[in-house]
């Protein structure tokens, strides 16, 4: 009986403690974990904020610091202007009603 009742308990225990993360839930707010409940322009800001955090404490190099930053700052221009990275195309495109243009011989 006592047995019985010990691994109920440590079940109940393990139960609590890996549910939340099996299950992806953030056990302080009750919600999604922040990686997939936060949009991507938020997680890129909070990356370069850690980024300048960490080069003002001492704990990467001037170079990595330039070079992560650019990265950073790059994915988040692309992010809000995705039109400029679409390929520009001079071509001229017909639809039903459009005849192909004349071409001179």
């Amino acid at each position: 009986m006592v047995t019985w009742i010990g691994t109920l308990l440590i079940l109940g225990v393990a139960a609590y403690l890996f549910v939340p993360y099996i299950l992806g839930w953030d056990r302080q707010a009750g919600k999604k974990s922040t990686k997939e409940s936060e949009d991507p322009r938020e997680v890129l800001l909070s990356n370069l904020a850690d980024l300048v955090y960490d080069y003002k404490s001492g704990k990467i190099s001037e170079e990595d610091y330039q070079r992560l930053r650019a990265e950073l700052e790059a994915q988040l221009y692309a992010l809000e202007h995705p039109e400029s990275e679409a390929p520009k195309d001079d071509r001229r495109t017909t639809t039903a009603g459009d005849s192909e243009p004349d071409q001179e011989d």
